[in-house]
């Protein structure tokens, strides 16, 4: 995470370095390429999908004559966020840190330049999101790549029975797992039509369920539905801009909308969403669909 090893830095040929999720390993094309790599991950929630990494870059580490060690970090606890503030005061750590995607920006400054990597992606696979490129390029300067793991679409996860029996929502006929969708129905599905579907599942004893708090998971639904109304707490020139119309109705959506969740919430971490759609309470949350796998 730091220029205090310069030559590991040169060994791995520019290509290594924390962000929002960096796994830069693939990049390095040395045939002589010899020596240790460490790399920091998100513990994922998904059974088995550690193994599937750890496969990938043992392989790798293989082919590249480097011997690759890697630590799963579980994001319970804000834990990715500790060790990186740990590494970054200590100037030591690992090679390659994958973290949330705002959080970068803490760290700019003792995150080595990517712009090579990220060129590469782009070369491969297309322009990235403008959203990718907001989190992960500051100052005209990458200091993050996006990951191959841990890259997620905050969705709705909800139980089909619950929204029908509960809340008369036949989620299943308004989203149908193919093309053939009910325009008129999908246009239905609004955020004033959640807000009254979440209060007839809280009166049923199976409330929507995620975290208000300072979390990732908490970040994301919460961004998500500040855009929704239009409203930015910074903009792209890095003015603050929080006080406006759209904030203040984001607000008073939010507000209305917390008094059908649980009472917990604004001390949940990433965990607690997941559990509680697990536990059979929860009636819906937000998130990608780690929680169902």
């Amino acid at each position: 995470m730091t220029d205090t090893k310069l030559s590991r830095r040169r060994f791995i040929g520019t290509a290594a370095a924390a962000g929002t999720a960096a796994f830069a390993a693939p990049y390095v094309k040395s045939a002589r390429s010899a020596g240790a790599l460490s790399i920091g991950l998100w513990d994922h929630w998904v059974p088995g999908a550690n193994d599937v990494m750890r496969e990938i870059c043992s392989e790798w580490g293989e082919a590249n004559g480097v011997d690759v060690s890697i630590d799963f970090i579980t994001s319970v606890g804000n834990k990715l966020l500790l060790t990186a503030q740990a590494e970054s005061r200590a100037r030591t750590g690992h090679d390659i840190y994958c973290m949330p995607g705002w959080l970068p920006s803490i760290f700019r400054a003792s995150l080595e330049p990517v712009d090579d990597v990220v060129r590469e992606i782009e070369a491969r696979h297309g322009k990235l999101v403008s959203s990718v490129d907001y989190l992960g390029r500051m100052d005209g300067t990458w200091v993050a790549s996006p990951a191959p793991t841990g890259s997620l679409t905050y969705a709705q996860v909800s139980r089909l029975d619950y929204f029908r029996d509960h809340a008369g929502v036949d989620l299943a006929a308004m989203f149908p797992a193919h093309d053939d969708r009910d325009p008129a129905a999908v246009d239905g599905w609004t955020y004033d039509a959640f807000l009254a579907a979440a209060e007839k599942l809280h009166a049923a004893g199976h409330a929507f369920g995620a975290p208000i708090a300072p979390t990732p998971d908490g970040t994301q639904w919460v961004a998500q539905v500040f855009r929704a109304f239009g409203a930015e707490l910074v903009d792209a020139d890095g003015e603050i801009v929080v006080d406006s119309d759209e904030t203040r109705a984001a607000i008073d959506y939010l507000a209305r909308l917390s008094r059908f969740m649980p009472e917990g919430v604004y001390a949940w971490d990433d965990a607690a969403n997941n559990r509680w759609m697990i536990s059979g309470q929860g009636g819906t949350i937000f998130n990608p669909p780690s929680a169902w796998a």
